[in-house]
């Protein structure tokens, strides 16, 4: 029938993977750093701590970040330090009060995640923020190699 090339394929494994991501509970949620760190040491996996750090690191200098995500993410990632079991619904409540430059960005990209999206956003921003990148690029390339992207574009 029709042969995908390994990038192609692999970028529709990632989309399948977050997009089967559940939705996780608070507790969950406030083991995934530990998680993370023992997946690092066992798997000798170098994965950056903060959000300013993946933005530095040469690895994932061909993805891209709007202002709005990077403003995002570092705002779930500074809740997440200040409130290790924050839900999403605490988020939105969150975003819908607070105002001011960027903010406006990242509530309107956070209220268009779905439940899975935010789940993974909470548990892990830089994971998220990776994804997200990888989704944006994602989208443009399969309808260019493949004539639609999926998403009816």
């Amino acid at each position: 029938m029709f042969s995908l090339s390994k990038t192609a394929l692999s970028l529709l494994l990632t989309t399948v993977v977050v997009g089967a991501t559940p939705i996780v509970s608070a507790s969950a949620l406030s083991e995934s750093k530990s998680f993370v760190t023992s997946e690092k040491n066992q798997q000798g996996l170098s994965i950056p701590s903060t959000i300013e750090e993946l933005l530095k690191d040469p690895r994932y200098k061909d993805l891209t970040f709007t202002d709005g995500s990077v403003s995002l993410y570092k705002r779930l990632e500074s809740l997440k330090n200040e409130y290790p079991n924050i839900t999403a619904d605490q988020v939105t409540d969150i975003y819908m009060k607070e105002r001011g430059i960027g903010y406006e960005e990242a509530k309107s990209i956070w209220m268009e995640l779905t439940p899975a999206e935010r789940a993974l956003a909470i548990s892990n921003p830089i994971i998220a923020a990776v994804i997200d990148s990888c989704k944006e690029k994602a989208y443009p390339y399969t309808s260019t190699n493949y004539g639609k992207s999926g998403q009816g574009r």
